[in-house]
């Protein structure tokens, strides 16, 4: 679930532990948060997410030989917005 940490303001993905929530990193790294660290009524700033998706497609498709750069751009803006309309959509359902 999607939380915004009170101090920061940054958004992070937790999940519940008991009383707690728990970050969970890539690495296997994990931080805990109590109920009143975090803030579960966020607006999400879907605009933020096609960015960072966009950009994490772009580094994906730079390593492909012969691909033209304008085809790169293209085709990462439409993975983002593939996976922001799939997040939204799930998150409807919720």
């Amino acid at each position: 679930m999607i939380a915004r940490i009170k101090a920061t303001g940054k958004f992070i993905d937790v999940v519940p532990y008991g009383d707690e929530y728990v970050q969970l990193f890539p690495e296997g790294a994990f931080k805990f948060y109590t109920k009143d660290e975090l803030d579960f009524r966020v607006d999400i700033d879907w605009q933020h997410y096609r960015i960072q998706a966009s950009i994490a497609a772009m580094q994906a498709f730079i390593g492909v030989p012969q691909m033209p750069f304008g085809h790169i751009t293209g085709e990462a803006v439409k993975i983002a917005d593939a996976l922001v309309a799939e997040l939204q959509k799930k998150g409807e359902q919720q």
